[in-house]
């Protein structure tokens, strides 16, 4: 797999188990990727993928922001309330 610069590889011998393998990336900027795959075996197999995964970390909206900030909002004008109906 190749992200610009990064490149990463991962060498199977025929007598290996199929499993997981992963790659954790970390852009250095915000952008477009290229995420492309290759069979460098030379073997008249090819390359045997199933279920690529590419995801990303839950980054919040800025409507769950204004959400979070409405409903603290609402609890500390219930809070004033009550307190000025207890005088």
């Amino acid at each position: 797999m190749n992200f610009g610069t990064a490149l990463a590889s991962f060498t199977l011998l025929s007598a290996d188990p199929l499993g997981l393998r992963s790659l954790a990336f970390t852009p250095g900027s915000s952008g477009s990727y290229l995420l492309s795959f290759a069979n460098a075996g030379g073997d008249n197999l090819g390359a045997i993928l199933d279920n690529v995964v590419v995801s990303t970390p839950a980054i919040p909206e800025p409507e769950t922001y204004a959400l979070m900030l409405a409903g603290l909002g609402a609890v500390g004008y219930a809070a004033r309330r009550r307190k000025q109906a207890r005088s």
